[in-house]
């Protein structure tokens, strides 16, 4: 049977989080917003605080950012940025194994909670087969409104995700999952084979609990 190969993007990946450095680097070119960083700061306290969901945080931190901007213009910071990731961030034992998988003929889908407009073209560079990520709303001209279209793709979210964009997946392929985080949970006990990637103390937990294979991707040779 053929193998699909799920990847995770921020911390499996990548060594670390995209969105914040995204956002703020986006800021940080466009001085003038920086001012909008109050509202940021207040929804994060409130988030840690477990006020408000984390889409909230992520629709405040869009909209700070990039509320209004055009779309053309969100593909260009994407693209500077992505390149600049994949210079610098990624963890070598990850591209040790989607190249695996490519030469293997796998079917290889990256389902991440990032945004779109940057995760589609980690995707296109790494030569993923599918992306499926975190949607935006654009408005009549084209530009970022700062809303979330739809739900924040994670948790139960991105297995509904992967069932919806790809509903004979698992009549067809031989399904593996590839995540760093405790929310991947769904997905990763729903995949035929699962693997913590550095995971965190709770996925490590349940990994050890639920016989998860745990990788070290901060080497090459795994």
């Amino acid at each position: 049977m053929p193998t699909a190969a799920i990847f995770d993007l921020d911390g499996t990946i990548t060594r670390h989080g995209t969105y914040t450095p995204f956002i703020w680097g986006v800021a940080c070119r466009n001085p003038a917003r920086l001012i909008r960083v109050v509202p940021i700061l207040a929804t994060a306290t409130a988030y840690k605080s477990g006020l408000i969901p984390r889409a909230r945080l992520k629709e405040t931190m869009l909209r700070a950012a990039l509320g209004g901007v055009p779309s053309a213009d969100v593909h260009r910071y994407a693209v500077d940025f992505t390149d600049r990731c994949l210079r610098r961030t990624l963890r070598p034992g990850a591209l040790k194994s989607i190249a695996r998988h490519k030469v293997a003929g796998d079917y290889l889908i990256l389902a991440t909670a990032s945004f779109e407009f940057y995760a589609e073209i980690f995707g296109q560079r790494l030569g993923f087969d599918r992306v499926i990520a975190t949607k935006t709303v654009v408005d009549t001209q084209s530009r970022i409104t700062g809303a979330i279209d739809g739900e924040n793709c994670r948790g139960d979210e991105k297995l509904l995700r992967v069932l919806r964009a790809l509903p004979e997946l698992r009549s067809r392929f031989r399904v593996v999952a590839y995540s760093d985080h405790h929310a991947d949970l769904p997905l990763l006990r729903w995949a035929d084979r699962a693997f913590a990637v550095n995971p965190t103390q709770s996925l490590q937990e349940y990994a050890r609990a639920e016989h998860f294979e745990i990788l070290d991707w901060n080497v090459a040779s795994t």
